[in-house]
């Protein structure tokens, strides 16, 4: 028999929490919210943040640089 501790949800719900206290110190920093497309979505709309202070990490920027590709890049054994 599973209890909640065990099983997939035990491995999931740490992120859960994480994602929850991130999302209420990065949301000190948002000082502006516009929605831009899918008014009709509600929370899933589309919008345009203005933030401040804002700790993030880039990981695909509009130059092409894939910050992912770069870090396995990094690490990729060479085979002799």
């Amino acid at each position: 028999m599973l209890n909640h501790w065990s099983g997939p949800w035990y491995a999931i719900m740490p992120c859960f929490v994480l994602l929850i206290v991130a999302g209420a110190i990065i949301s000190k920093s948002i000082k502006k919210a516009e929605v831009v497309a899918y008014e009709e979505l509600g929370a899933e709309a589309l919008r345009r943040l203005e933030v401040e202070d804002f700790p993030v990490t880039v990981v695909n920027d509009i130059h092409g640089g894939d910050l992912y590709e770069e870090g396995k890049a990094k690490y990729r054994v060479k085979a002799s």
